[in-house]
């Protein structure tokens, strides 16, 4: 049963309802509920679920191909042997219908698929204004995911990142509306949700 998460869950239908490229980064402590909340928002949308392995690049690429096809993102005849064509191809297809792409357990990607997040970069780039695409990034904890996907320069996420939904076991879920101005990256505002 999913209760307690309205205030997250009206910001990522927020972002949603946008119809663009979005991107969140929703992290707190494992069994804290970020999965829950995810699985609320994916209700009823087109959307493809990953969660990340520890394990290699390859392995997270295979995963990552055959739950998508088999979540019905693209048929069988399709296959891909890198990172950067399934995104190439993700993308593509969220520039024709709107699609969310939730990857769970991120921090597993971070030093076994660095190439993931190239790719992602590279189409972000190439088709940002046709995008119809919400992308959740959720993980744990915050101080890694905080270190690669927003300071780590060479990643060039954080250009992309629309908001962050950071829990912490007993205080607070705090939002952070992400503005960026040259090369900085600024959290304004933090707006503090009781956990139930």
């Amino acid at each position: 049963m999913f209760v307690g998460r309205s205030e997250e869950l009206g910001l990522l239908e927020k972002l949603y309802a946008k119809n663009s490229l979005n991107v969140v980064l929703v992290s707190g402590e494992y069994k804290i509920g970020k999965t829950a909340l995810l699985q609320e928002f994916l209700q009823k949308k087109s959307a493809a679920y990953f969660a990340a392995r520890n394990a290699l690049s390859t392995v997270n690429l295979a995963a990552f191909c055959l739950e998508l096809k088999e979540q019905g993102l693209w048929g069988p005849k399709n296959e891909f042997r890198s990172w950067d064509s399934v995104l190439s191809t993700l993308f593509f297809k969220a520039t024709q219908q709107r699609l969310v792409l939730v990857i769970d357990d991120v921090q597993y990607l971070f030093d076994s698929a660095p190439e993931f997040f190239t790719a992602f970069a590279k189409y972000a780039q190439k088709y940002k204004k046709q995008l119809r695409l919400s992308v959740i990034f959720s993980g744990a904890p915050f101080a890694e995911m905080e270190r690669v996907l927003l300071k780590n320069q060479e990643m060039q996420i954080k250009n992309y990142i629309n908001a962050v939904i950071k829990w912490i076991i007993g205080k607070h879920s705090h939002f952070w509306k992400a503005l960026q101005k040259k090369n900085y990256f600024y959290m304004a505002q933090p707006v503090a949700i009781p956990i139930i």
